[in-house]
């Protein structure tokens, strides 16, 4: 008017009149305005109105009427992207002054996209190689209030959510993701479903907490980081392309890694992994860290081309009933061990009681070793476990970080061939292949002769502790000072 330019405001109607009520304006960035013609992101469920003003005619705005356009209800359906690349649900930034920050880049530079914010914002932008920060406030911020972001730009390259976004779930898309980084870290979430990125080569979800993430089927992924969360399984043999992979601080009890002959870097942390599998070509594996696990110490890879190699602490092993067969104990795949070194190196192995004061218990007196299989004549049950050290891999072998076998009870013999009479010294003697092991409750000493009274051999015992004599069969006599004579036979 008079070569001026009115203003034009649009309003929620609330029946009463123009009276441009704040709290019912209609924010600017839900419609667009060309040369006074109006295309609305949105629909409203009841009619709106639109003041207008100009400052060559001030009388029309009155205060209580304001001149404009008589309420009008919109039938159209509320604006939707062409193609949609990505899409999730946010609850979180709902509220004035918390603006949702998405940083976003494509492959090429000057790629057109398109936000549609579930606000009735539709936000057209350009995205570069280099990574942008795309801000928004949420214009209809409420307690609990759910927004379902859609974005269109069919470069997409980078998709990275603010941490702690109130992330609740991606929705499916209707043109296939091209996104091919996504970067989801520190938003909590239980159960995490990326199945819709099919194109993806890095996904980091560290500190989720997810107990469950659902990846996509694909062929491409090269970088995967999911430190931090609750899973207690995944399946990693389709994703050949994995050059790096971290699932530091999780709750596997094992990992297949067979299949992945092209990893450069391993973090697999802070598990509970019992069984470690991995190819014996990886060549290329430059860096691995498995320590804080229950990985046996054989199943340990040997170190090969790797620069950074953290194996250590690992918790002790639990033998299994298989390798324990009555009085034999085999711990035979310990033996021989590369790890570190170029070489084969052998194992030692030192068997402790679990007392307070962890007494040894002494090779060829208690047991026979035979290239780490153990059979032990023991005169009383005994709970113990195996220390075990090698030069394959020294940092198991320090003093904080010893490695060891959990605890296992092992049986008495139970061949008792006899006790003598009056027997206050508390003698027993049991037989044990070749050999009779003999126990007193006493110091004293006993003597063996044969049955023409030949004296055979003769020993002395400390109080609670035994003794083992080698003996072919035959009829034998064992004498006491102060006690009677016994017979006994070994056979």
């Amino acid at each position: 008017y008079n070569e001026t330019t009115s203003t034009f405001q649009w309003y929620r109607y609330n029946g009463k009149g123009n009276d441009a009520d704040p709290a019912m304006l209609i924010d600017p960035q839900t419609y667009k305005e060309e040369n006074g013609v109006f295309t609305f992101n949105q629909s409203f469920e009841k009619e709106i109105y639109c003041v207008v003003a100009n400052t060559e005619l001030p009388r029309l705005n009155n205060i209580n009427d304001h001149y404009g356009i008589m309420p009008i209800k919109l039938n159209g359906k509320p604006k939707e992207l062409e193609q949609v690349h990505a899409a999730f649900v946010t609850d979180k930034f709902t509220t004035d002054g918390l603006p949702f920050e998405l940083t976003l880049s494509a492959l090429k530079d000057n790629s057109p996209c398109n936000i549609n914010w579930g606000d009735g914002v539709i936000e057209e932008l350009v995205l570069n190689k280099e990574a942008k920060v795309v801000k928004h406030n949420f214009i209809d911020a409420k307690v609990d209030k759910q927004h379902l972001v859609q974005i269109e730009c069919v470069d997409i390259d980078l998709v990275k959510l603010p941490e702690v976004c109130g992330l609740i779930r991606f929705e499916a898309c209707n043109a296939d993701s091209p996104v091919k980084r996504l970067v989801l870290d520190n938003n909590r979430i239980a159960t995490l479903d990326l199945t819709y990125f099919k194109q993806c080569e890095e996904i980091s979800a560290n500190g989720c907490y997810a107990n469950e993430i659902k990846l996509p089927v694909t062929a491409t992924l090269r970088k995967l980081s999911l430190n931090g969360n609750n899973i207690t399984q995944i399946a990693l043999s389709g994703y050949k392309k994995m050059e790096e992979l971290s699932l530091e601080r999780n709750k596997l009890t094992e990992i297949d890694l067979r299949q992945l002959n092209n990893l450069t870097k391993v973090n697999i942390e802070y598990n509970k992994i019992s069984n470690l599998k991995l190819n014996g070509d990886y060549a290329k594996l430059s860096e691995m860290k498995c320590g804080h696990n229950a990985i046996p110490m054989y199943m340990l890879p040997e170190k090969k081309n790797m620069t950074v190699y953290m194996y250590a602490p690992q918790e002790s092993y639990d033998i299994p009933e298989a390798l324990i067969n009555g009085y034999t104990v085999d711990l035979s795949r310990f033996n021989n061990l590369k790890g570190v070194t170029s070489n084969p190196q052998p194992t030692t192995y030192m068997w402790l009681t679990t007392d307070n004061t962890s007494t040894p218990i002494i090779k060829a007196l208690h047991y026979d070793e035979k290239d780490g299989i153990f059979t032990f004549k023991l005169p009383e049950t005994t709970k113990m476990y195996c220390s075990m050290q090698t030069s394959a891999f020294p940092d198991l072998a320090s003093e904080a970080q010893n490695y060891h076998t959990k605890p296992i009870t092992m049986k008495a013999v139970t061949n008792n061939i006899g006790n003598i009479e009056d027997n206050k010294a508390g003698i027993r003697i049991c037989q044990l292949a070749n050999a009779v092991t003999v126990s007193a409750k006493s110091d004293t000493t006993i003597h063996i002769y044969n049955v023409q009274g030949k004296h055979i051999a003769s020993r002395s015992i400390k109080a609670n502790e035994f003794v083992t004599i080698p003996l072919p069969e035959g009829i034998y006599i064992a004498k006491v000072q102060g006690m009677k004579y016994m017979k006994f036979i070994v056979s």
